[in-house]
């Protein structure tokens, strides 16, 4: 564990202020949930993401898109990678996402694009793709992750198939949270 060498007092009614340039770093904003445990005489603070229970049902949905398209298959929550399939999964799951790739959540944008167009969003700082799909899932209001199709060469344009079962699986996706 990381010392920041920074200490809060905590005030009458419990509450204590996380500094601005830890939540930065982080990115957490106002209003997220947080979900708090104690270890060993530790409190441990930790972004919640309801879609850390679908982590299972996220990566079988995400081989099933892929084996389907015949394309890369990612599932991701609003900070990182949570499933993928049709590439490297070990070496993605768990990835940052861009800060382009969460405005694009948080705008809830579905987007289609090819390698190049202005509309076009890198996953992460390592990856790009020759053309992707990105869908939302949003469950009660709340933009809480993506869907994505990534083509993986020129030769194989994604389609309009490909948009509606991305679409698809944000939806299902989103109505195992509710």
């Amino acid at each position: 564990m990381e010392a920041s060498g920074i200490v809060r007092r905590i005030d009458e009614l419990g509450r204590i202020v996380i500094p601005k340039e830890i939540r930065k770093q982080l990115r957490i904003r106002e209003g997220e949930e947080m979900e708090i445990s104690t270890e060993d005489g530790f409190i441990h603070l930790r972004k919640y993401s309801p879609m850390d229970r679908l982590n299972d049902c996220a990566r079988q949905y995400a081989d099933a898109l892929a084996q389907s398209t015949g394309q890369i298959a990612c599932i991701t929550d609003r900070d990182k990678v949570i499933a993928v399939s049709g590439m490297r999964r070990k070496e993605m799951e768990g990835r940052a996402i861009s800060k382009e790739w969460d405005d694009a959540v948080n705008g809830r944008l579905t987007i289609v694009a090819k390698q190049g167009e202005k509309k076009y969003v890198n996953l992460s700082e390592e990856d790009s793709f020759s053309s992707q799909i990105i869908c939302p899932i949003i469950a009660n209001g709340d933009a809480l992750g993506a869907v994505a199709v990534f083509g993986k060469d020129n030769r194989m344009a994604l389609g309009e198939g490909d948009l509606k079962l991305a679409k698809c699986a944000a939806i299902f996706l989103a109505n195992q949270i509710n």
